[in-house]
């Protein structure tokens, strides 16, 4: 990969930033983090399965985790969450500092309407635009991999030495 292909893939990225303003407009009491919680509820406690018995309570630390989101942040879209109806509170029973959420009816049937059929239709849509599978796997891939490396470097550090040097190089120039 060079400079450009790099640049062209942060423009699509940045472009793409745009899509959630496309999207239907939420309910009032709902923003996108709030819905991005009750998604990751629904993941992580089973909801997607058919057997209801095999859904579970969450943490609230498990739902930050999975969100790469701050633990007090999430938990005040919890508290939100949980006083708007979309959602339950209550104490672990085996760790009384833990907190467990559970999807309410409400937070079920939300997510259904916001996540399952408007994601349906978009799919739907981008199926007939010729957008495959293999497109959306590649795509998933590379932004992953993309954010797995730029956070694992340093690049502020670098750029700070890199400018350094530069500044130090100027300035024995005009010495």
């Amino acid at each position: 990969m060079n400079g450009r292909s790099f640049k062209m893939l942060m423009d699509t990225l940045r472009r793409a930033r745009r899509i959630d303003g496309m999207m239907p407009q939420l309910p009032p009491d709902l923003t996108n983090g709030r819905t991005r919680v009750l998604d990751t509820l629904y993941e992580l406690g089973g909801y997607a399965k058919e057997d209801a018995s095999r859904r579970r309570a969450v943490r609230v630390s498990d739902i930050a985790d999975d969100m790469g989101a701050t633990r007090p942040g999430v938990t005040r879209m919890v508290c939100d969450l949980e006083r708007d109806g979309y959602l339950h509170k209550s104490a672990s029973p085996t760790d009384g500092r833990e907190v467990l959420v559970e999807l309410t009816e409400h937070g079920l049937a939300t997510h259904r309407v916001w996540y399952e059929e408007v994601y349906e239709y978009t799919a739907l849509l981008l199926g007939e635009a010729g957008v495959t599978e293999h497109d959306i796997e590649v795509t998933v891939r590379t932004v992953k991999r993309l954010l797995e490396v730029v956070g694992e470097a340093d690049l502020t550090r670098w750029q700070n030495e890199r400018l350094g040097r530069k500044a130090a190089a100027c300035g024995s120039a005009e010495e």
